[in-house]
Order: structure tokens, then sequence, then C-alpha cells
């Protein structure tokens, strides 16, 4: 195995072909090109590794290099033509609107080649930070470069740096890298949190500017979590109507209340014996009303376990918005981290975030419980 060092390839075959060896070489994308050295049968090896110059042509294409050293020696042998991505990363704004992926061909470029690609989520999802995209790139003979445009979704939804990934496959009449078969393409996101519509007032930093939208912002808060979070929009319609089970069950204990003092109890007045839920045995119709009365506690207390168990509403907002806030910081350069104290990341995420999610957003069900109750002691007033 003869490891070459960046800079002009290996041309000392005289002392290979001393050695009774033949270099072929495999060519892989990254800092070193790799040749592998065909032994004579029934040889003594021994594992060594051997650094070497590379050809001082930087510009030239490496299968140019082999393809013109395999004329002048037949001891260089080239096989089937490479295809990868380079670089094996890309980055793109999400304003930009779309991302172009570089793919090359390595070899002779002889022929015609091709090979499949398709995306894959990671981080982002498809149909929210990209569109999803499979095809076919078809190389004509001497064409060594083509490019793949992955269409990027530009919302004024706040998000941290998201990131997918593209693969190559289904290679026909070359081969594929295997390290560069797949490329990671990263969006930076450039909204504000929570709205573009204060992108002003955050910027500025003057807390009297905040308190001056702070209503609004608090209602761009709410709007950014419920439709960005994911699985959050769907649970908050189901607990704000869980919400007012409890409310649908206070007003059923109101109702039982009056039924159970003016029929069941009412002794005074002999038709209320037709009233009763079992005609004539106003003790059974007590008891009846006392296992009403106690059975809805069941139900509810399976919605409490529903709620903390499957909705978990608290915590996968809070989660949400540390991962985001995490991720953004991890995406700063040094200069911007060296302006925001580890210190004050801590307080955001251990201390801030459940303040907000607590006080800005669970608290809206709470209301709606309260309101709900409101209107049941009206209905009765009136």
């Amino acid at each position: 195995r003869l490891n070459s060092r960046p800079g002009r390839f290996c041309s000392e075959q005289p002392l290979l072909r001393a050695a009774g060896m033949q270099a072929l070489p495999m060519l892989s994308s990254g800092a070193r090109d790799t040749l592998r050295l065909a032994l004579p049968e029934g040889a003594v090896t021994n594992s060594r590794t051997v650094y070497a110059p590379l050809l001082e042509d930087s510009h030239a294409p490496l299968s140019a290099h082999l393809s013109a050293r395999s004329t002048a020696n037949t001891d260089i042998a080239v096989e089937g033509d490479i295809v990868q991505f380079a670089p094996n990363i890309f980055y793109a704004k999400e304003a930009d609107g779309k991302v172009q992926l570089n793919v090359i061909r390595i070899g002779s470029l002889a022929g015609s080649c091709s090979v499949r690609y398709r995306t894959l989520d990671g981080s982002a999802v498809a149909g929210r930070k990209y569109k999803k995209t499979q095809g076919k790139i078809d190389f004509s003979p001497a064409e060594h470069a083509r490019c793949i445009d992955i269409e990027l979704i530009n919302d004024d939804a706040f998000d941290t740096t998201l990131e997918f990934k593209v693969e190559l496959f289904a290679a026909k009449n070359c081969t594929l890298q295997i390290r560069s078969t797949r490329c990671r393409v990263v969006v930076l996101d450039d909204d504000m949190f929570p709205s573009n519509d204060f992108e002003e007032e955050i910027k500025s930093g003057d807390d009297a500017a905040l308190h001056a939208v702070g209503f609004r912002l608090l209602l761009a808060f709410i709007s950014c979590t419920f439709f960005n979070v994911p699985t959050i929009a769907w649970k908050s319609i189901v607990m704000f109507l869980l919400a007012q089970l409890g409310n649908a069950y206070y007003l059923f204990t109101i109702m039982l209340r009056v039924y159970l003092v003016d029929v069941v109890l009412n002794l005074k007045d002999e038709e209320t014996i037709d009233d009763l839920l079992i005609p004539g045995n106003r003790s059974a119709t007590a008891m009846l009303l006392g296992a009403a009365w106690i059975l809805p506690n069941v139900i509810l207390t399976g919605v409490d376990y529903f709620d903390m168990t499957v909705l978990e509403m608290g915590f996968n907002i809070r989660k949400h918005w540390r991962v985001n806030l995490f991720r953004k910081y991890m995406n700063y350069t040094d200069a911007s981290r060296r302006e925001v104290p580890i210190q004050d990341l801590k307080t955001s995420i251990m201390e801030d975030i459940p303040d907000v999610v607590a006080n800005g957003y669970l608290i809206l069900f709470e209301f709606a419980g309260i309101v709900g109750k409101m209107a049941c002691v009206a209905y009765f007033m009136l």
C-alpha cells in the first residue's frame, strides 16, 4: 500500500518493478491518493507505509496523468471511472432558494456513464425545509462534472441550522466512491425569533422598544410554537378539548345536585316519584346518582395520565427550543461565541425557556379552563 502526500504523484516506478510489484491506481477523494501494489505470486510480504510526491501539475485531472503514464508505462492499469460528490458538505442560505451540488467524474472519461440520486431527511425534513428530489445524472464522453439543483423552502418561520443528505446510487458504467456517495447539505436560517415582524426591535436590544410590542410579541411566540414545533398543533387542539372536559363534568355535577334536591330528596311533592330515574325507588335512584358522580373521575384521571405521558406538551416544546438555541450557538463563529458567555446560554436553556413555555403558551389551556367554568356558572345564574 503506497500512500502519497499531497503535491505530486509518484513517478518512481523502477523501485516498484525491481521489487516485482505493479502499481494499480485506486483513486479517492480527500488529501491522499492510494495505490494498490500487486505482488508477484508467492512473494513474501511485510506491511510498510511509503510516502511519495504527487505530480506537480495539480490543475490537470489525475485521470490525464494516469492516461499519459499508461501510454508510456504498461505497468499502470487504469480501472473504471469514479463518480463522487465534491466536496462532501455544502452550505446554503434559506433565502437562496436552492442549493447546487457538484458531482465529478474521475478517470479516463471514455464512454458514457450514469448515476441516480435522491434526497434523505436529516434534521431538515422534506416539505418543510427543502423539496424532495430524485433523478438521474448522465455523463457524456469526456464530461467530468455535473450539477444537481435542490430547491429550498424559504419561509418566515424561525429555525436553527438544519441539514439533509443527498445520496448517489445505481451507478452504471462507473464506480461510486464509497466515502463520497453521500453529501451533507447545511441550510442556514436567516429568520428572527419569534417573527421577522419584530426584527428592528429585537436587533436594537432596547427593552423599552420590546415592551412596547410585548403583547404582539407574545402572540407571535404562540403562533410560532403552534405552527412550527412538531406535533404541537394537533396536541394543542386536543389539550383545549380536554380542558373543557373538566368543565363538562363540573356542569354535570351541578345538574346532579339540582336533580337530587328537587326530585330525589323532595318527599313533600308526591309527583316527583314519577320523575325518578328508577321509578318508585328513591334509594336506588340516589345510589345511581352517586355512581354517576364518582365514575367520571376515573375518566378524568385517565385524561390527566394521557396528558402527562402522551401529549407531554411542555416537555416537547421546551426540548424543541432548547435544541434550536444550542444548535444556533454551535454554528456561531468563534468571534460570535466570545460575545455570548456560556453562562448566558445556560441561563436561557435552564430558566428562560421553561419560563416562557409555561407562562407564554401552556397557561393558555388553564385560561381556557377558567373561562369555560365561568360560562357554566353564568348559565345557571342567568
